[in-house]
């Protein structure tokens, strides 16, 4: 109930629709087996973070079996899957000191891919089968070296 009303506070007032809406906001850093139980407990993940550079949170929620909802832009587009996975439409804007881009995250869209990623079984059953598979061959190490040898 406390995330509703954090959701609901943001202006404009944005909520989650669907009968098993339920959204937590969670603002403290956690321990590795905190973070763990959280993925394991989660229905889905949702980032809608302007400055997480490599989007390692996406790659633990895909590993864990959840679904995602991020904004489109950055690194999010090259680690997640649309199987189990939905970008939130997004643009990028200069950044006040003109060095680099923000990703600013469409509010009405967030909440759209919110509630499909929340009320499509399919995708959750998807995430759950595929997701931790997924991230083990397409976000490992050994990939990601290849990825930057292709790449030059």
């Amino acid at each position: 109930a406390k995330a509703k009303e954090a959701l609901q506070a943001i202006s404009p007032p944005l909520s989650v629709d669907g009968p098993d809406a339920d959204v937590e906001i969670i603002g403290a850093q956690l321990s590795a087996a905190d973070m763990a139980a959280m993925y394991q407990s989660a229905d889905a993940y949702v980032s809608a973070s302007m400055a997480e550079a490599f989007q390692l949170p996406l790659a633990e929620a895909t590993a864990a079996g959840l679904r995602v909802v991020a904004p489109a832009g950055g690194a999010a587009e090259e680690i997640i899957d649309s199987r189990h996975a939905v970008l939130a439409p997004s643009i990028l804007e200069p950044r006040s000191s003109g060095r680099g881009f923000v990703v600013r995250v469409d509010e009405a869209g967030l909440k759209e891919a919110m509630t499909f990623v929340l009320t499509n079984k399919t995708m959750a059953e998807t995430a759950r089968e595929l997701g931790p598979s997924w991230a083990t061959v397409r976000l490992s190490a050994e990939a990601a070296a290849d990825a930057v040898l292709d790449a030059a």
